[in-house]
């Protein structure tokens, strides 16, 4: 249990009222300055009586998890099928959180005539999620681990014990107050989808060595989300009514495509020619909407739509987009030894406005199989070697829609409804986003398979990469898209794998993969990076870079300050750093002008790993089988922002593992992090690199251990094969990160390099049965 909640030292001005602290201290105070003098203990009345672990009162401590598939196969000498079901019900690791899915796959293929063969496969899965949550599970400020533990999770009432929330903001105990994280759990979110995907084709021999092949696929893809949260969930302000709510959102996505191709093969002696030449269409269609309500007769029953008192806003869209692609090869073997294959394809998007729809992407690679050359005939022990080279373009329309024109969109809030402008500046002269990749790749394998593995290298530029960029404020647009980034990516992928034991019993397989990326931004085209994203994107950097201060110290005396202030008003500044007194962080003053302003941040962490990969080994010993999956990544770093938030002195908040007993008071002195202040305004929560960590982790992602039963059992049972077997997944991870999960930093570009511990990785185990008639 933590109680010091603020650390005081001598002469500081306070950013809250002196009353709203002397809820939790009693002080001296200068009421004509509004600085305390001395501090003279803690209000023991502010405190409560109870030792309550949040997090074993939320958390799902056996989270159950069944599943279960069925698949079928079978056929005659025409036609073959296939059919498989799978299904799934989970908990999650929070109580009232629980996710079901099922599965149907159906795969249909016949011979219509010796010339002629159709088929289909049709997928469908459907999935529904209810949980007491929309985003992540609690709110920032309602984390269980940083809830004050003194208080009970129910009052004298039988009612949730409400949290003060009044020094969030800077507002008397008592004036404003909120959930716990126990009644938290009393949101109702659930989450519907359904996908369906069809697609059948016909393959028909025109003539002898050409086909042509024609298939059609429709997809489509609906979600539909409901957010129910309670009147007595809601922040209550004293004096302010307070309403339940509900929130809708759903949105349908119907995509349809169709090929047309060709495809030539020629044989003679040791020459295999091959063309294809084709035609694809596709076509997208979505629509959506979401739906605010407010104020219910009853938070446990009358929660749907029609029991709503008002309408706090509706809208919905609809986003319509296609893609007309024409495209052909050419490929060449000589004695499956020489090998050359020349594609183009040409895509024309309707994302992009005139002239800008076309664009032309060329490949070409060649191979060289060196074990199949002469001079090879006595390497008895090399089983294929294989050298490979390729360089090809790509091209992505990662942008919204028909984001080169403007639009009128329509919107309500209660019960005013307007038209406007869509909120995107056009920009005509928006193009394909192209990529220019070569590859070196080497394929092996020795001593009859015991030795096998893979080495490819690769050079990957980016021109013209799609961003949010600047604009006109004055056109009162907020998006804007245009082609500003240049990047590249260079790297080396190498696999290896073998049986260092390949016995009649036992046998040992194992497979290691290393993968080294770099990644650069290469030129931001004259262009500033929009304010929320230029932090990410800097000129000879990786994307996802973090900048922050630095920190020089933590001030032990106001001496240094007063002097640095005194140097600041030299320079004309009015003073060194704001906010500062002793126990605080001294930044460093990296641009040398005397004062810390932003212009002072450096790039203070780089997401991207030295090396990261897996290490896959099985061993089997007769019918036994034991199998292990680890992954690693070395040499990441990202800021644990959970640091910031807890840093920034919220009155009766708790503190993390990592901050707790590490902070500086007058008997620490020697500590890593600055004090603990009540609302304080210096730079102390900002992001700096005291808060930055490495993300290195090695984690034991999947072991199986399984036993096949013997044929003489299966006979009787009249089964083709069965076995048991038991899994672990996420079983142990060891890493110096100090929050929940060191591989949840990458979650995008503009925060990969941060992370403020969302839902916490589950580990599993399972017992499960295979059988097969």
């Amino acid at each position: 249990m933590i109680w010091r909640i603020f650390t005081m030292t001598t002469q500081y001005s306070m950013m809250y009222d002196p009353t709203i602290l002397m809820a939790y201290g009693n002080f001296e105070v200068d009421w004509n300055t509004l600085m305390y003098t001395k501090f003279l203990g803690l209000n023991e009345s502010a405190f409560g009586k109870e030792n309550i672990n949040w997090e074993d009162e939320t958390r799902n401590k056996n989270a159950i998890t069944n599943q279960y598939n069925v698949s079928i196969r079978g056929g005659s000498e025409k036609t073959d099928y296939s059919f498989a079901f799978n299904a799934i019900d989970q908990e999650g690791l929070y109580k009232n959180d629980n996710l079901e899915t099922y599965s149907g796959r159906l795969s249909v293929n016949t011979d219509i005539t010796k010339r002629i063969r159709m088929g289909a496969l049709l997928s469908y899965s459907y999935s529904k999620r209810t949980s007491p949550s929309q985003e992540s599970i609690m709110a920032p400020d309602t984390h269980p681990w940083l809830v004050r533990p003194d208080l009970p999770v129910y009052d004298e009432n039988g009612d949730y014990t409400r949290l003060d929330k009044g020094s969030l903001y800077f507002m008397p105990s008592g004036y404003v107050s909120g959930p716990n994280p126990v009644a938290l759990l009393n949101r109702k979110a659930k989450y519907e989808s359904d996908q369906f995907m069809g697609n059948v084709y016909v393959d028909i021999e025109l003539l002898r060595n050409l086909k042509f092949h024609s298939d059609f696929t429709l997809a489509s893809y609906n979600y539909d989300n409901s957010y129910f949260s309670p009147s007595y969930l809601q922040e209550i302000w004293v004096g302010s009514p307070y309403y339940a709510q509900l929130t809708t959102n759903n949105s349908k996505y119907v995509s349809t495509s169709i090929n047309f191709r060709l495809d030539y093969n020629y044989h003679t002696g040791k020459h295999l020619f091959g063309a294809m030449a084709g035609y694809g269409a596709d076509r997208s269609r979505s629509t959506g909407g979401t739906n605010m309500y407010q104020g219910f007769p009853n938070d446990d029953n009358l929660d749907n739509v029609g029991s709503a008192q008002s309408v706090l806003m509706y809208s919905d869209y609809v986003a319509k987009s296609g893609l007309n692609s024409v495209y052909g090869r050419l490929s060449y073997d000589y004695d499956s030894r020489y090998l050359l294959e020349v594609s183009m394809r040409a895509d024309a998007s309707s994302k992009f406005g005139p002239g800008n729809q076309w664009g032309v992407f060329p490949a070409v690679s060649t191979g060289w199989v060196i074990n199949r050359e002469a001079f090879m005939e006595k390497a008895s022990w090399i089983d294929n070697l294989k050298m490979r080279l390729s360089w090809g373009q790509t091209g992505s329309t990662n942008v919204s829609d028909f984001s080169f024109r403007q639009f009128y969109t329509s919107s309500q809030y209660g019960e005013s409804s307007s038209v406007k402008l869509q909120d995107l500046l056009p920009n005509r002269g928006i193009h394909w986003e192209k990529t220019n990749e070569v590859n070196f790749g080497l394929d092996f394998s020795f001593f009859g398979d015991r030795l096998y593995g893979s080495l490819d290298a690769y050079y990957r530029y980016t021109d013209g990469a799609l961003a949010p960029a600047p604009h006109i404020l004055e056109s009162g647009m907020s998006n804007y898209y245009d082609n500003i980034i240049d990047m590249s990516n260079r790297g080396v992928e190498v696999s290896l794998g073998g049986y260092p034991v390949r016995g009649k019993d036992f046998a040992w397989n194992t497979d290691l993969n290393i993968s080294v990326n770099r990644n650069r931004i290469e030129s931001l085209n004259n262009a500033q990076i929009n304010s929320y994203m230029q932090d990410a994107f800097i000129v000879g950097k990786p994307a996802g870079t973090v900048k922050g201060y630095i920190v020089d110290h933590i001030v032990q005396n106001m001496d240094e300050v007063n002097e640095l202030n005194a140097k600041a008003v030299e320079n004309g500044f009015a003073e060194y750093q704001s906010g500062i007194g002793v126990g605080d962080f001294l930044m460093k003053d990296t641009d040398g002008n005397g004062t810390i302003t932003s212009d002072d941040r450096q790039v203070i962490a780089t997401p991207e790993p030295k090396f990261f990969g897996g290490w896959t080994n099985t061993f089997t010993y007769k019918n036994l089988s034991l199998s292990f999956l680890m992954q690693f990544s070395c040499g990441g770093e990202a800021v644990y922002s959970n640091l910031g938030e807890e840093i920034s002195g919220v009155l009766g908040q708790s503190v993390g593992r990592e901050l707790y007993g590490n902070t500086w008071t007058p008997e620490r002195t020697d500590a890593k992090y600055a004090r603990l202040v009540a609302g304080t305004m210096s730079y102390n929560y900002m992001a700096n690199d005291r808060f930055v960590f490495d993300t290195s982790y090695l984690r034991m992602k999947n072991i199986t251990l399984s036993y096949s039963l013997p044929k003489a059992w299966i006979n009787k049972l009249y089964l083709s094969n069965a076995s048991l077997f038991v899994t672990a997944t996420n079983l142990f991870t060891i890493t110096q990160w100090p929050g929940l999960d060191p591989e949840t930093v990458a979650t995008g570009i503009t925060s990969m390099g941060t992370n403020n511990d969302p839902y916490p990785l589950s580990r599993s185990f399972s017992l499960g049965v295979k059988l097969q008639f």
